[in-house]
């Protein structure tokens, strides 16, 4: 298992561009390894980290709500409430994990 990673991996991860990846850093939502370019994966969320390691991907709310033929406002909502499972970053933005988007459209829709 990696320790740390790069910031186009988080960037990725995440599906945000570099240039933010490095916004949230220097605003000290992430940190650097000492001496090093790279994220450590102890300053990440636990959620963040899954995503890092390929067991799960983040879904944005746009997409989320296209998917599921709702609104962003209702995904928004529902996110909040508890009914959709995703996490919401360090520096604010919310994503859907993608595992949920799929059990919700195998079983429907439990609200």
């Amino acid at each position: 298992m990696k320790r740390s990673y790069t910031v186009p991996e988080v960037a990725q991860a995440c599906r945000i561009s570099r240039r933010n990846t490095y916004r949230i850093l220097k605003k000290g939502k992430l940190s650097f390894m000492t001496g090093k370019r790279r994220i450590s994966v102890e300053t990440l969320p636990e959620d963040l980290a899954r995503i890092l390691r390929g067991e799960d991907r983040l879904i944005r709310i746009g997409e989320v709500a296209g998917l599921l033929g709702a609104s962003r406002s209702s995904i928004y909502r529902w996110f909040w409430e508890g009914k959709l499972k995703g996490i919401k970053l360090p520096w604010g933005a919310v994503r859907i994990l993608e595992s949920e988007i799929r059990r919700i459209l195998t079983e429907g829709t439990p609200w």
